[in-house]
This record gives structure tokens, C-alpha cells and sequence, in this order.
């Protein structure tokens, strides 16, 4: 709660869709921004930005607030949901360790985010164990409820639903190799059954309420439909070598699951024991290689991985750190038992790992990187925030901005409602007279930021919406915009009525 703004730049572009429901109604498409063929999709599921827009309805609290409220909060419980799930099945020690096993690791910096996928991974390890416990209790009721749990995952955030379903899957076909078992089917079939039934009721009522969108669906799928997309998949690689994964999942967390394979294989453990094991194992491994995918020639942000892999990992250290603690509660230095003096030392070291991540200033500076370097785009400036009071004050709300920053201008309509249209080519002059009236263009911002050395190219479009100038803004303004606002990052330009090239 330190800082003045909500952590990431994604709560920015969460916010504003939270406010567009509260404005306008659910909708797939945004009101408030436009690409050249029309408006933007949303490209997110809804509960989220649901959850938000209710909250702020009741509360009367700025959204921006919300999810600076929501930051200790959601960290708070995926802390608590993994050290339920350890505790459930390896007992309270065992739970208790994991949630600091979870602080221990570098990968606090991204649980602490205001985001969908943070809320998603409260339920994703009780979801897991849910399944299990249905298997191992041979009733129907856990699996339907973790089920349940899978559909508002789809709701929140699709990549850690297809994630849950990963993982489950995996068991299941890692546990009948081992059994050969055909009820764990059943419980399987059971599990998928609250999707496909709510699959099939919400076909139903599109077909009812519109055929068109339903074969529409069919033909195209509904990505291209919804716009709603994953989150993990990107336009290229990004491959992490084992170190990264050592640095960023802890040393600590790695070497309390090596103790806890170890005592598995070495001690004479109950049955029940390792086959909660083979649970987390599979879990761990499935992430892990799925967090590789990029072996197999796919895509991929190999990173956002990392905290699924975390999570069983914890569970698992939190089992090896128990058997440390057995081993070591009867043998003392200086009449202190070990057991307690090791859980102590890494409880202690946890902490303030978490308190050292938390409160150092850049986990609040996020970037995008670029193949003419990188740009900050989260916390907003003060030029950003000063550009948005100006449109607050002076912006006609009936008329769109371009802007060469998207990220700034995602700012900028997340908190000022100003429409916003992506139609870049407006920027550099080119463009006619009726499309210039088509998409009702009233302001040209140009991030004086953005800017690149060449002697033979006057502009540059980078991805994420970024339009880069080699020379200065003020000599190549088009001849129909004129300078009405400028601060010390951004000029701001009025579109005038006449002189629009033809």
C-alpha cells in the first residue's frame, strides 16, 4: 500500500474495462476505443472486471483504489490457500512451511499484482485437491465442485483454467498407469461434467437470443468471436535457462522438495503418503514441461509459468521441511530443539525476503521492451498524469485521441473516459479527408519520448502500439493539427476543421 498507483500495467487496462461495464453493460467489444475497422474487442473474460465494477458501485471507492486495496489481499490468500492444501494433506507444520516457502521465493513481486491470474491461482491449488480427495474418497461430490471451480476459473483467466485442466489431466493419466483404475474415469468425466453442462446451456441461449453470433462460433471459434485470448502465448520465444528458474523459484523452496523426495524414497512412509506425492510430482512436471512448450516449436512466455510450478513445489518443500523438523525435534544446540531453530531460520529468512521484495521501488516500475529499447509504461509519469488532468479539464469527450504511446493513452482512457481510436497512420499524415471524418478524430498526442536516430526513415511502428520519430515532433505535425497543450514528455494537438489533405 505504499505506493501511490496499483501495481502493473495490466490493472491500468483492467480498470478500464471495469468501467466500461459500469458505464455501458457487459459487452465483448470497448465503447472507447477503436481500431480503423471499428471498435476494439475487449479480448478479457468478465468476472474480474466484474468484481471490481461491483465493488466500486457499492463502496463509491475509485477503481484505481480497489486495486491497490486488492494487492496485500490476493498475496494474503494464495499464500493461504497453498498452506490449506499442505495442510490438508501433510498436516499443520507442513502447511505452515509452504506458505513461507511461497514468501522465500523471488516470485512474490508477482502474486503481489492486482490481476485476474492472481485470483485464479487462490482457487487453482484447492481446485487440485479437490479432485484428488474425490479420487481417493470415491465420491462424486469434490470432483463436481472442483468442476465448478474449473468455470469460474474460465471466467477469470484462461490460461490458468487451461493450466488447472493440464494438471488434472495429467494426473489422471499418470494415476491409471500406476492403478489401472477405471473409476478415476469416473471421477474424471464427473469433474468435466459442470463444463459441458454449462457449455451446452449457454449455446442454448445464444441460439435463442442469437442465432447469427452461435454459427458465428462455430464457423470461426471463439476467440475470433469474443476477442477473449490467452495470456501466456506471445509472438515469440521467451525461453528461460534452469538458472532462471532456480533464482526466481527460490533456493530455499528447491532444496526443502529435494529433502522431501528424498525422505519419499528413503523412509518408510505410509502408502497414502507417496501417493500424495505422485499428485505433486505430476503437477510440478507438467508445469515444468509445458513451461518449455518452446521445445516443441510453440510460443510462449515461459515466466508466467514459473508461479504454477511454485505452487505444488511449495506444497511439496513444505512435506521435506516437516520431515526436517521430525528429524531434528529431539536433537538441541544450546537446548534449543534443531527442528524448531531450522523452521525458525527459514520462517525468519522467508519474511523478510518478502519484505525486502515488497518494499523495494522497482517492483513498481514495469517496461516494455522494444527493438529500439525499453519504454516505462507503469506507475503513470507525472507528464502522463498532468496530460490527463488537461483532457479532464479541456478534452471534448465526443471526439477521439491517437496517440503514439498506447500505453500512455490506455492511461489516459482508464481515467479520463477519453475515446481513444489505434488509427496510427493519422499521426504521420497520412490519411484522407473521409477518413478523417469517418472515425471523428478531434486530438493527436505524440510521446516525445519515442524517438530513434536514422537519416532515411521518418517514423518507425513498433509493436504494443508505439510509434517511434526520428526527428523533432514540432517539424513533422501534420497541417491539419495544431499545438493547443504540451508538458515536458507529451504535445498534445487540436485537429482543425480545414486544410485536411486530400
Amino acid at each position: 500500500m505504499q505506493y501511490g498507483w496499483p501495481l502493473s500495467w495490466d490493472i491500468i487496462h483492467h480498470v478500464h474495462i471495469a468501467e466500461v461495464y459500469a458505464q455501458y453493460g457487459f459487452t465483448l467489444t470497448d465503447p472507447l476505443i477503436s481500431l480503423q475497422n471499428g471498435p476494439q474487442k475487449i479480448g478479457y473474460v468478465p468476472l474480474f472486471h466484474l468484481f471490481i465494477a461491483a465493488i466500486g458501485y457499492i463502496t463509491q471507492i475509485d477503481y484505481f483504489q480497489i486495486g491497490r486495496c486488492l494487492q496485500p489481499l490476493i498475496a494474503a490468500c494464495i499464500v493461504l490457500s497453498v498452506s490449506y492444501v499442505g495442510y490438508k494433506l501433510y498436516g499443520l507444520t507442513a502447511g505452515v512451511s509452504a506458505g513461507f516457502l511461497i514468501l522465500s521465493s523471488n516470485l512474490v513481486n508477482r502474486i503481489v499484482l492486482p490481476i485476474p491470474e492472481n485470483i485464479a491461482l487462490i482457487i487453482f491449488p484447492i481446485a487440485v485437491y479437490f479432485f484428488y480427495i474425490s479420487i481417493k474418497r470415491n465420491t462424486y461430490k469434490y470432483s463436481l465442485i472442483s468442476g465448478i471451480m474449473l468455470i469460474i476459473m474460465i471466467l477469470i483467466h484462461q490460461s490458468a483454467a487451461f493450466l488447472l485442466f493440464l494438471t488434472i489431466t495429467s494426473f489422471i493419466i499418470v494415476k491409471f498407469a500406476l492403478n489401472r483404475d477405471m473409476y478415476i474415469f469416473k471421477g474424471y468425466i464427473a469433474w468435466i461434467l459442470p463444463i459441458i453442462c454449462a457449455t451446452a446451456i449457454a449455446s442454448i441461449v445464444i441460439l435463442i437470443l442469437d442465432p447469427s453470433t452461435l454459427h458465428n462460433i462455430l464457423q470461426n471459434g471463439i476467440g475470433a468471436v469474443t476477442g477473449y485470448k490467452d495470456s501466456i502465448s506471445y509472438s515469440y520465444n521467451q525461453p528461460l535457462n534452469l538458472i532462471h528458474y532456480v533464482w526466481q523459484l527460490g533456493i530455499i523452496a528447491l532444496l526443502s522438495t529435494f529433502i522431501g523426495l528424498v525422505a519419499l524414497y528413503k523412509l518408510d512412509l505410509p502408502k497414502t503418503t507417496k501417493d500424495k506425492a505422485v499428485l505433486l510430482i505430476v503437477w510440478i512436471v507438467a508445469m515444468f514441461i509445458f513451461s518449455k512448450i518452446n521445445w516443441f516449436g510453440l510460443n510462449m512466455i515461459s515466466y508466467r509459468v514459473l508461479i504454477y510450478i511454485l505452487l505444488p513445489l511449495s506444497i511439496l518443500g513444505g512435506f521435506g521441511l516437516y520431515q526436517v523438523y521430525n528429524w531434528g525435534k529431539q536433537k538441541e544446540i544450546l537446548s534449543l530443539p534443531i527442528g524448531h531453530l531450522i523452521l525458525g531460520i527459514i520462517f525468519l529468512f522467508a519474511s523478510i525476503n518478502g519484505a525486502l521484495i515488497t518494499s523495494n521501488p522497482k517492483i513498481a516500475t514495469f517496461g516494455a521492451q522494444t527493438e529500439l529499447g525499453t519504454i516505462i509504461i507503469a506507475p503513470p509519469s507525472a507528464s502522463e498524469i498532468d496530460l490527463a488532468n488537461w483532457f479532464s479539464k479541456n478534452g471534448d469527450k465526443n471526439k477521439k485521441v491517437v496517440i503514439s504511446n498506447y500505453y500512455s493513452g490506455m492511461f489516459l482512457v482508464a481515467d479520463t473516459g477519453q475515446p481513444l481510436s489505434r488509427y496510427n497512420r493519422v499521426l504521420v499524415g497520412k490519411i484522407n479527408q473521409s477518413s478523417f471524418i469517418n472515425e471523428n478524430i478531434g486530438y493527436l498526442v505524440y510521446d516525445k519520448r519515442l524517438k530513434f536516430s536514422s537519416s532515411n526513415q521518418t517514423y518507425r511502428t513498433e509493436p504494443g502500439g508505439l510509434v517511434y520519430f526520428s526527428k523533432d515532433i514540432h517539424m513533422i505535425i501534420p497541417n491539419y493539427a495544431k499545438i493547443v497543450y504540451e508538458n515536458n514528455d507529451f504535445i498534445v494537438c487540436k485537429v482543425q476543421s480545414v486544410n485536411l489533405k486530400t
